[in-house]
């Protein structure tokens, strides 16, 4: 079955299609994507944190509780005076000595500057998440400037070794020519695994990027996974898949999907 959008579409619907996948490249959509990098950052550098003093506290207490249990009392003198004579029977233990034992929690931060001067010499050895996180942070301006070249470079390292959300900023990177010359197969192909290997921004941009190739061929089956995987990427959180599904799918209907209104507003409320 082939579903001619062109021709069921009409002029509202072949509009959508143009604005979809340029949209992903636009200055608005390309600064949001950076700003919730960054804000990831932020969250994950906060809960390490947090986790941080957590295991400092705990570790603190059970330092207490051992001085607590351990050993004993014993006076001057080298006696024991406490301690049950033989032949057993009742004593008075007489009184203890208190141990006052007081646990300080304390967060020892590494800022994002040290962060990055750590990641580099790791991402240089080959380490594929110390390559992610510094094509985060150079893409988004996070501890290091705000560098397209050297944040394509991490991405396609990473990717290279299989890291789905490499895979998925990489591609983003390579067909968009952000940081250096456009390369549409090799960002396709960084697409594809990324999409395969289940990471919702990849999948997002490989859903759109179908949408669009759907256009130029005027032609689309029921069962080429392009709804799945945008429903997927919009259920995960993604707005490219959100307004996708919202301002066409839902709205104008798609090989084996009925035009469904609650469901087109609800993604675009999304």
């Amino acid at each position: 079955m082939s579903f001619r959008f062109g021709r069921s579409l009409g002029f509202i619907g072949v509009a959508t299609l143009l604005w979809v996948q340029p949209a992903l490249a636009d200055q608005a959509s390309d600064e949001y994507a950076r700003q919730r990098q960054m804000e990831s950052m932020r969250q994950t550098a906060a809960n390490n944190d947090a986790a941080a003093a957590q295991r400092a506290y705990e570790a603190g207490s059970r330092r207490s509780s051992n001085l607590g249990t351990s050993g004993g009392s014993t006076s001057s003198g080298g006696t024991d005076d406490y301690r049950p004579q033989s032949g057993g029977g009742s004593y008075d233990s007489g009184p203890q000595s208190v141990v006052a034992t007081y646990t300080i929690p304390f967060t020892i931060r590494e800022t994002p500057e040290q962060a990055a001067r750590r990641l580099l010499p790791e991402a240089a050895r080959g380490d594929v998440l110390a390559q992610y996180y510094l094509g985060r942070m150079a893409y988004a301006g996070f501890g290091v400037p705000k560098n397209d070249s050297e944040a394509r470079r991490w991405f396609v390292a990473a990717a290279q070794q299989g890291h789905p959300a490499a895979q998925g900023f990489a591609g983003y990177m390579l067909t968009q020519g952000y940081g250096g010359p456009m390369d549409d197969a090799a960002g396709a192909a960084f697409l594809v695994a990324a999409k395969n290997a289940g990471d919702p921004y990849g999948s997002a941009l490989w859903g759109a990027r179908r949408i669009e190739e759907t256009y130029v061929n005027e032609t689309m089956t029921a069962d080429d996974g392009t709804v799945e995987t945008l429903i997927y990427a919009a259920d995960a959180g993604e707005p490219i898949a959100q307004i996708a599904l919202g301002s066409l799918i839902f709205l104008f209907g798609a090989p084996g999907y009925e035009p469904d209104y609650a469901r087109a507003e609800n993604y675009l409320r999304l």
